[in-house]
């Protein structure tokens, strides 16, 4: 049998669940065995689209399902326009033996629970359920759960669960029937996205999650292997806001005053060179 499992710079997209008690619309991740632990890698990817249809009792998990015993990691992923029939509308997480799931800058907005039958507190982007489930969201962004109704959360705590937030931003979140969730440097400000209503997730220079995540939990690169950091310290989601030389002060590149990110790149970073009056010096 599988002992862990990497899956890596994959678009998922419009993939649909219809079959009764069918869960994630794109993945569903299962170990049967409870006495083992298989260890999943989702990593660099996007999942746009992806549905969970079914009236049944179950239905969650519009990209992703996770149950019985597994440990996943998500890194550097997107999550949009995703739909749970009921609850999770990127990712439900269902632990009925011990599992964890941690994920890593990646960003998730408008993914969408639709609570069908009246389930409590199912309509954010991520829930998390059952007393041995526990999560960690780090340096990620959940914002604009449902476009269409800002009464939904991004991150549901339910049935005994545990989840720990990081160096994030989460517009709303919720706890029900005793689950947990701890925060430490969680914002609820507008990320400002380049244009997330055309799928452009990338950060603005004023963005709040410029320069605000932790080297603790950042990968190497971004989704669009750009090293990171590029700035005074990682970022915030999928995307690393690149740094651009502009030449505002001078022609000397070691003056950190000519960079948009106000730091000089060292080796190994991936700045932009743009075409402005004062051209750098190298």
């Amino acid at each position: 049998s599988l002992s862990s499992i990497t899956i890596k710079d994959v678009y998922f997209e419009d993939n649909i669940t219809t079959a009764t008690g069918g869960v994630g619309g794109a993945i569903h991740i299962n170990d049967t065995d409870s006495s083992a632990t298989i260890e999943v890698t989702i990593s660099g990817c996007t999942f746009d689209g992806n549905q969970t249809t079914s009236t049944s009792s179950y239905a969650h998990g519009g990209a992703i399902a996770l149950n019985s015993g597994c440990t996943l990691t998500i890194e550097n992923s997107v999550f949009f326009d995703n739909i749970a029939k009921r609850a999770g509308g990127a990712i439900a997480m269902y632990a009925g033996d011990t599992g964890t799931m941690t994920v890593n800058n990646s960003t998730f907005y408008n993914n969408v629970g639709q609570n069908y039958s009246s389930y409590s507190h199912g309509d954010a982007q991520i829930v998390i359920s059952e007393d041995d489930a526990t999560a960690y969201i780090n340096n990620c962004i959940l914002y604009d759960s449902d476009i269409t109704n800002s009464s939904h959360d991004d991150v549901s705590s339910r049935s005994s669960a545990t989840v720990t937030i990081r160096n994030s931003i989460v517009e709303r979140d919720q706890t029900y029937n005793s689950g947990t969730i701890s925060e430490t440097s969680v914002s609820t400000t507008n990320p400002n996205w380049t244009d997330a209503a055309n799928d452009d997730f990338t950060l603005l220079d004023d963005s709040p999650a410029v320069d605000s995540g932790s080297s603790t939990y950042a990968p190497s690169d971004d989704l669009n292997d750009l090293a990171r950091p590029q700035g005074q310290a990682d970022d915030m989601g999928a995307y690393e806001r690149r740094n651009t030389w502009d030449g505002s002060s001078s022609t000397a590149w070691a003056t950190a005053a000519n960079w948009s990110e106000d730091i000089v790149p060292v080796s190994g970073r991936s700045p932009i060179i743009a075409n402005v009056a004062n051209d750098p010096d190298i």
